[in-house]
């Protein structure tokens, strides 16, 4: 079938995800942002808009625009909130991914990064996931060199993506990022060359995971 080849680029927060993501773009792979495509359904979309504020308040928004970071304080503390986030949002960020997808052609490569795509069941709509794999000492390293979150907030996020060891057996690939940047840099590299020549195939109508599992 005439369809792109649909890649998961999956691994906890801080893992490396979005480095492997730069360099999937720098070799003409096309990579969706999930966090970025629910931040967009979640201002735009005036029915989730409607559900969100009847859970989390009149702060969910500020000026018209999503309130991230009070919204993130809530669910990455509150497991019972975050699940109910997700189970509201979820369908509509799918129905964009399949969008996306179906507008690829025969031999391009599609990749979607997420942080939940075991969590969510959201696996089973890929050909082929890589997991980033980091021990949580890194994770909460490279975010402090960032700046971007405290260690207490990233380990609140660790915590709340509930992340199974087990789904390194369930990734077609697993990287890892537990070494120098310029190894980790190697690999993905490497990989992302692998997953072009794997594009090239015939493909079915059903995404891979789909049928093998």
């Amino acid at each position: 079938m005439s369809r792109a080849f649909r890649l998961g680029i999956t691994g906890k927060i801080g893992s490396g995800k979005s480095t492997l993501s730069e360099v999937a773009r720098t070799h003409g792979i096309r990579v969706l942002e999930a966090d970025a495509i629910a931040k967009e359904v979640m201002n735009s979309n005036s029915d989730l808009r409607l559900k969100i504020v009847s859970i989390f308040g009149e702060k969910a928004y500020s000026d018209g625009v999503l309130n991230r970071s009070y919204l993130s304080s809530k669910i990455f503390t509150d497991d019972s909130l975050r699940s109910e986030l997700e189970e509201i949002v979820h369908p509509a960020t799918v129905e964009v991914f399949e969008k996306e997808f179906r507008k690829g052609k025969s031999g391009e490569v599609i990749a979607l990064e997420s942080a939940i795509l075991f969590q969510t069941g959201l696996d089973e709509i890929f050909d082929a996931v890589i997991l980033v794999d980091s021990k949580d000492e890194g994770v909460i390293s490279r975010s402090e060199t960032s700046g971007k979150l405290t260690p207490n907030d990233v380990r609140n996020r660790l915590n709340s993506q509930s992340y199974h060891i087990e789904w390194k057996e369930d990734a077609e690939f697993v990287i890892d990022n537990n070494g120098s940047k310029e190894e980790f840099l190697k690999r993905c590299e490497s990989l992302c060359e692998l997953v072009k020549i794997l594009a090239i195939e015939n493909l079915p109508e059903s995404p891979l995971r789909m049928i093998i599992e």
